[in-house]
């Protein structure tokens, strides 16, 4: 039977024909609904338990994480340092992580992913080995590591060493931020003796990946280490860490590339006064800056950059993590400490749209 014979039945009857479609459509929409909520809220369980550690994830779906620290609060240790590079293809329903490759073990180090290709900068290699005096050195190593040939290329060096900062990528060029030169290898005072004021680097580093060849310097405001760094909509944002004076703090600051100068923005809500937003995961989704403080709330900054919203919350609450976007204005968290122990858990937490939240 064509249209035009179906058009010259009666609206009646028409309509009757009708009431099935639309029943069918409301069945597709509603399991399609039902499948969305009834997604999963973990993924699996990192290789090793982790803390401290470089997280990155690619526009593809590849999640990776390098490095991290195995032990306890304050454990240093070669032997509980991970060198150690794992991805998690989410493209693949029910894949496993599986570990690519091997590199320098350290903490604290930078990862980015840009074009397929996985860059690791800096980070905190303990000198000594378990049970032994803390040695601790910030290394000054920039390297790319290729997923479809699984090596390692060198990249020009730091300027100094540099750990406990933070990494993103612009429009082509990787941007390097906070963090410290430490080295107590010749320290008569313990490496966490908060009574020791270590210096800070002031500068944020620039490499153009398309050609990396140097490194840039341009000044940073401030002094602080355990931030997050997040690349969004032409700007660079620093969110929280400790200063140069070892106290915690929920400054954040961004950098607008365009004009190079930067602006102080709205102090990340404190949801624990001991750590303040100290030791953040943050990441950039939908257009929006989340970050991720202790107290496991998750924040989003607002359009006009007055205000924090909170839009989420994990379900275990964690340091020394990391938050990746992921489809379906969703992000991952993954790894961290809760206690004083590092952990392997890797979870899905849905971020409330715009409308539905207020300002904090």
């Amino acid at each position: 039977m064509n249209s035009r014979q179906t058009s010259s039945w009666p609206r009646s009857r028409r309509f009757v024909l009708a009431l099935p479609c639309l029943s069918f459509l409301a069945v597709v929409l509603s399991a399609g609904v039902a499948a969305e909520d009834a997604a999963p809220s973990t993924l699996p369980s990192l290789p090793e338990a982790v803390t401290s550690f470089g997280g990155a994830i690619s526009e593809d779906g590849q999640l990776f994480a390098y490095g991290g620290h195995k032990a306890g609060t304050h454990e240093w240790s070669l032997d509980t340092t991970s060198g150690k590079l794992n991805r998690l293809d989410l493209s693949k329903p029910g894949a496993a992580w599986e570990t690519l490759g091997e590199g320098p073990k350290v903490q604290s180090p930078g990862l980015a992913v840009h074009a397929g290709k996985v860059y690791l900068i800096g980070g905190m290699q303990p000198q000594n080995k378990e049970g032994s005096k803390a040695e601790l050195l910030s290394l000054n190593h920039a390297m790319m590591f290729d997923p479809a040939v699984k090596e390692w290329k060198k990249l020009p060096n730091l300027p100094a060493g540099r750990s406990s900062h933070e990494v993103a990528v612009l429009d082509g060029k990787l941007y390097v931020a906070g963090g410290w030169p430490l080295d107590t290898r010749k320290s008569e005072t313990k490496p966490d003796d908060a009574e020791v004021e270590r210096g800070y680097h002031n500068t944020m580093l620039v490499l153009d990946l398309a050609k990396p060849d140097a490194w840039q310097s341009v000044p940073q405001p401030f002094q602080r280490r355990a931030l997050s760094v997040v690349a969004s909509q032409g700007k660079i944002y620093a969110l929280g860490g400790m200063n140069e004076k070892n106290e915690v703090t929920a400054d954040a600051d961004v950098y607008d590339v365009k004009s190079g100068k930067w602006e102080k923005l709205p102090e990340i809500p404190i949801v624990s006064k001991k750590t303040k937003a100290f030791a953040t995961a943050a990441c950039a989704l939908d257009g929006r800056v989340l970050v991720s403080p202790a107290g496991g709330k998750i924040f989003a900054l607002s359009p006009d950059a007055k205000s924090w919203i909170e839009v989420g919350e994990l379900q275990t609450h964690r340091l020394f993590h990391h938050i990746e976007p992921w489809k379906n204005s969703r992000v991952i968290a993954l790894g961290g400490t809760k206690g004083t122990k590092p952990i392997d858990s890797v979870e899905i937490v849905t971020i409330a749209p715009p409308s539905t939240v207020s300002a904090k």
